[in-house]
This record gives structure tokens, sequence and C-alpha cells, in this order.
């Protein structure tokens, strides 16, 4: 095709073909019958955690239910796309979020990306919520599977930020490789990752874009959008910074 060839001659690249490792019926058989918003019952969820993806008009989301246990199963709440980070603010903060017994669940923690064009803005937005969000960087090789960075100055100037700003640095490849292999869990058995029965099709298509390149590291083709896969990236990472899997559940009244 035009950009094979276009590859081959004037950028001198090797073409690749992209072998696709995930598909898309798959990704959709991992939908319950929950609808869209409904938290899992039955005193299984120990937290929910919400992940955004920065864009230059909004933001991607994703808000997940996460059980006790070694297991980490996890349950899709809500996902979307807002154009404002009040929009934002009232879908991880001030809607609400409960089981079909009524009971309520808040996010314990969020995470944004912060790269892009709106770096500055995203580091004030989640200064002013210290404590509840705190801004982050996919990295591909790292030594560890997360880090802190204390950023002091706003990107390209030399512009103190008041009190400095903690940036999560996510080793993206080393959950990307996790998240690829939770996907592979049978719904019935312990440690699924599980979707809602609204889930939709453009949102499994973009689960199954990136593939590993011969240098074993994760690649998304130019011009595909993985917005949904990257989010349910740190919200696997965020899951593992809050340390889930250790939390006690308590005894059912």
């Amino acid at each position: 095709n035009a950009h094979k060839d276009f590859c081959n001659r004037y950028k001198a690249e090797p073409w690749l073909e992209h072998h696709q490792e995930r598909q898309e019926d798959k990704i959709l058989a991992l939908c319950d019958d929950r609808p869209r918003g409904l938290v899992p019952s039955g005193n299984r969820v120990a937290c929910l955690l919400g992940t955004a993806d920065t864009q230059d008009n909004g933001f991607y989301y994703k808000i997940r239910a996460w059980g006790y246990g070694l297991e980490q199963e996890s349950w899709l709440i809500r996902e979307g796309f807002v154009d404002t980070f009040e929009a934002l603010e009232q879908v991880f903060w001030q809607d609400e979020y409960r089981d079909a017994a009524g009971k309520q669940y808040v996010l314990h923690f969020c995470a944004i990306d912060a790269m892009g064009h709106r770096t500055k803005e995203v580091y004030d937005w989640c200064r002013v919520r210290k404590g509840r969000i705190v801004p982050l960087k996919g990295e591909q090789k790292m030594n560890t599977p997360f880090s802190w960075t204390t950023i002091d100055t706003y990107p390209g100037t030399k512009k103190q930020i008041p009190g400095g700003v903690q940036l999560l640095r996510v080793n993206t490849n080393f959950f990307k490789d996790n998240l690829s292999s939770k996907l592979e869990i049978n719904p019935a058995d312990p440690g699924a990752w599980h979707l809602h029965q609204e889930y939709q099709q453009e949102w499994a298509q973009q689960m199954c874009v990136e593939f590993v390149n011969p240098k074993g590291l994760w690649e998304c083709p130019e011009g595909k959008a993985n917005h949904a896969w990257d989010i349910e990236v740190y919200n696997l990472a965020l899951a593992d910074l809050v340390e889930v899997k250790f939390w006690q559940k308590p005894p059912e009244i």
C-alpha cells in the first residue's frame, strides 16, 4: 500500500507487518451483565480507581473497581470522554457509584497522563487536589514498575511550581505485559478483567491495536487510537501503587 511504499522508499525504514496480539471479540467476551456505572455487590470490591488520558481537546477516562486478594480481579465501572477539567472532576468525585444493594463507593485514588501539550494545566490541576490524584508519565524503559520524581518548575521554563508536584513515572512495558496476561483470563476464573454489558466496540478496538515489536517493546501503529488501552494500563499500575492486593477484606455485617 501507499504507506508501506513510503516507509520503504522514502523513509528508508523496513516495513513491518503488524500482528495483532488480541482480538476484539475476545475483549467483548469479558463483558458481564452489569449496566454501565453499577459496582459489583457481595462485599467483593476493595476500592475504585480512576485514570485519564489527556488530549488537546479533552480527556478519555476509565473507572475500575478492584477486588480483594492477590488475584486482583477487576471490573470496569465507567468509561468515556469529557472535554473539560470540570467535567472530569464531576466524573471522578461528584457522581455517585453504587452497587445493586445501594452501597456507595468513592474513588480511592486517581492518576492522569501529564504528557503532551497540556502538562502545565495538568500539574496545576493535580497540585490543588493533592492526595486525590497524581500526574503520570508513561515510560517504556525503567528498572522498576514505577517511581516518583519531584517536579519543581513548569515544562520549558524556569518558573517555579508552588510547592512542587510529584510525578508518577510508570513502566508501561511492564504493565502492558501484565494487562495482556490479565485479558487472557476466563471471566469465570479468579483474577479476571471484567467489562460491563454496554462496553462499545470502538473501545474494544483500541484495546487491540498495540503489538510487541522485535525489540520486545509495545508499539502503537501510526494513526491508530489506543486511549482505552493506555488508561487500563494506568489503572493496573495504580492498583499496584496503592497495593490493593494486600488490603484486608472486612467481615460481612
